[in-house]
């Protein structure tokens, strides 16, 4: 209801003189946290609020949060400036290792240098708001923001990310067992890659076309001031159904039969049992059955170079030679000099070392070209990271115009007609 000023009475001596309307004081951090209810014991998530009610009571006590330094720096988090870089590193984090992949980048030097700029700058800030922000400890965007900062370690080669000087080794059997982990690696890349989603919500308000103009805090209403509340709780509910979405479904492919291409292992055993026969052979001293074995290796080598000519994938290089094992390892010591293979590939040799995928036999080796099949995984994945953020922010804007139309508008009428 509209107050109405009181009457002071006066002695007789002069007019009546309405009191003066003294305007509330908004009241500070540490008064919000005082004057905040107990955690009731039936709550779930009791104990992440008991503690971070103790954190909190103990920051507030010390008057912490109300130092001048500690609103400086929230209001510089919370400011434009930090947040249009944080949308530009959000940008790098989420794309850059996709956009190096299509793009053929053969060295990690400028990934890493980037993206370890944008790991400090995630990491400045999840500390920055977990000293300055008592609402932010053990929140919401305090889980997505450790989670999307620590999955910056998966794309940093130094440290668990991949690297794109190395070769892709898949040695028979052996690259069978780790199907299911690579689908495991790949399930938790996206993951947490997906994590970093939950930074969007905070740069959304930013953008022309989700903000209604910006107005003064003097004139916005209170039905107003309960829309927006409303929408950023219902906004981050969706961005978390989003996200656990992209997250658990991969998760389910883990248990399915690995359905993988036996093509390249099988056509390097069949060529391993020609060069095991010329190899015998020639062992033996027997020329002719050398020469003989090794027409039907070059033959079988052309007719399995012919098998991929109209794949995306395949062999570009092909040599005859013995498999060395080392205490530290293995290495394939390919030997021309004792028979070299005739054939013509479409492929050749990617600028990616990570694009080539070998298998090694006893006495056969071949180097297989994947960079389109990577490229396009890659460009797929840029897709599925647009189509989420295109999907939380319509979403987004339509539950807001939807809240404006069921309740904001009925509010404000009702509350005009109150004044």
């Amino acid at each position: 209801m509209a107050k109405v000023a009181p009457i002071v009475e006066d002695s007789g001596s002069g007019p009546y003189i309405p009191a003066l309307r003294v305007k509330p004081r908004r009241p500070s951090d540490t008064e919000k946290i005082k004057m905040e209810p107990p955690v009731g014991k039936g709550d779930i998530l009791s104990p992440f609020k008991l503690l971070r009610n103790s954190i909190r009571q103990v920051l507030a006590r010390s008057g912490w949060y109300d130092s001048p330094h500690v609103i400086s720096m929230r209001k510089f988090l919370r400011g434009k400036y930090f947040t249009i870089l944080a949308m530009f590193s959000l940008f790098l984090a989420l794309f850059l290792g996709e956009l190096f992949q299509c793009g053929q980048v053969p060295t990690n030097v400028a990934q890493d240098s980037i993206l370890s700029i944008v790991f400090a700058i995630f990491l400045f800030e999840f500390i920055g708001l977990s000293l300055t922000d008592p609402n932010y400890i053990f929140g919401f965007f305090f889980w997505m923001d450790l989670l999307g900062t620590a999955s910056m370690l998966m794309d940093i080669s130094y440290m668990y990310g991949s690297d794109a000087t190395q070769v892709s080794m898949l040695n028979g059997a052996e690259g069978q067992d780790n199907v299911i982990v690579v689908r495991a690696a790949r399930a938790a890349k996206l993951g947490a890659r997906a994590g970093r989603l939950s930074r969007v919500l905070k740069i959304l308000r930013f953008l022309p076309f989700l903000n209604n103009g910006e107005q003064d805090h003097k004139q916005v209403k209170m039905a107003k001031v309960i829309s927006n509340q409303l929408n950023i709780v219902l906004s981050t509910r969706v961005a978390f159904l989003t996200i656990c979405i992209v997250v658990v479904l991969p998760v389910f492919n883990l248990f399915i039969y690995p359905e993988t291409d036996d093509s390249m292992s099988a056509w390097a055993e069949l060529l391993n049992r020609n060069a095991e026969k010329f190899r015998a052979a020639l062992l033996a001293g027997n020329s002719s059955q050398a020469l003989s074995f090794g027409d039907l290796l070059e033959s079988e080598t052309i007719r399995f170079v012919d098998f991929y000519s109209s794949l995306t994938y395949g062999p570009f290089f092909i040599c005859y030679g013995e498999k060395v094992h080392h205490h530290y390892g293995g290495s394939f010591d390919c030997k021309p000099d004792e028979l070299t293979l005739n054939y013509a590939s479409v492929f050749s040799k990617p600028r990616r070392l990570s694009n080539i995928r070998q298998v090694d036999e006893a006495y056969v080796s071949i180097q297989f070209d994947m960079s389109t099949t990577k490229t396009q995984e890659s460009a797929s994945g840029i897709v599925l990271i647009c189509f989420i953020v295109v999907i939380m922010s319509v979403f987004g804007m339509l539950m807001s115009k939807s809240i404006a139309g069921v309740a904001l508008v009925p509010l404000e009428r009702m509350l005009n007609v109150v004044r």
